[in-house]
């Protein structure tokens, strides 16, 4: 799936199979609410082949703030354009992360931005469920272990359909960060990981790099220590383990490098990444 972009304007939704593209969705696109005219640099689907397709958009311009759903017929709304964002004080939604669908079951970043960029003034993580948003955390809610109340959040999240995991930060340059799961719906948020910890087999956590990616309940991602050396981690079971860092050997004998640039796949137990 992609997003095409006209000028500064993302223009639809489309989906690729190795020829012409499909479209999922595009401006005019009818949906309950109206003509789509916006979409978010972003969409989601499923795992199951020719499964429908999550995606951001809106009826105004430059303004993607609801969650649809289409198989490229129809369009069905999933979150009504600006809805209000829980323990905001009543702001409505002008911002929509990425959204992570899964298993049948959405979950997302959601904002109050400021107009012509700047800070968020609310930014929370959401489980959306009965077209309403279920707040996980938000930058007016304190995080657990003492990292208190965070300043935001990163634009995705990682998500199986139960687990969902996220990063946070906080301090005026982001300089505090965290790594979070909720196990599943209604469970408390736990922390990773944070700044400043030990990595499992030693070490200083200086900084993480997000998005995590969430698989059968187990949480992936990357972070780097003082050195500027990146590790690949996976929280199971309550345990966290080094998968695999900069410099190890591959199987041709040379050192892996700039691990965690980009990219991050888990497929049957299988992890994937370039290096």
């Amino acid at each position: 799936m992609l997003v095409t972009v006209n000028g500064t304007q993302a223009s639809g939704v489309f989906r690729g199979r190795g020829g012409a593209l499909e479209t999922m969705a595009a401006a005019g696109t009818g949906a309950p609410p109206g003509p789509l005219l916006s979409f978010h640099f972003g969409f989601a689907r499923d795992g199951a082949p020719g499964a429908p397709i999550a995606f951001a958009a809106g009826t105004g311009l430059n303004r993607a703030d609801g969650l649809f759903q289409t198989d490229g017929a129809n369009v069905v709304e999933l979150l009504p354009p600006g809805s209000v964002l829980p323990n905001s004080g009543g702001l409505p939604v002008n911002f929509l992360g990425e959204p992570f669908l899964a298993q049948g079951a959405l979950a997302g970043i959601a904002a109050h931005a400021v107009a012509g960029g700047g800070a968020d003034l609310f930014r929370g993580v959401y489980r959306i469920e009965a077209r309403a948003l279920r707040p996980v955390a938000d930058t007016a809610t304190a995080l657990p272990d003492g990292f208190g109340v965070p300043g935001t959040f990163s634009s995705q999240v990682g998500f199986d359909g139960q687990t969902l995991a996220f990063s946070a930060s906080r301090g005026p340059l982001g300089e505090n960060q965290g790594m979070f799961v909720q196990p599943a719906p209604d469970q408390p948020v736990r922390l990773i990981m944070r700044d400043g910890a030990s990595f499992p087999e030693g070490g200083t956590v200086a900084r993480l790099i997000s998005p995590p990616v969430v698989a059968g309940g187990e949480v992936y991602f990357f972070a780097y220590d003082a050195a500027n050396q990146a590790r690949l981690l996976r929280y199971a079971s309550g345990a966290l383990t080094t998968l695999v860092r900069d410099g190890d050997a591959t199987a041709e004998g040379g050192p892996l490098q700039s691990l965690g640039q980009a990219g991050l796949a888990v497929d049957g137990g299988r992890v994937f990444f370039p290096a």
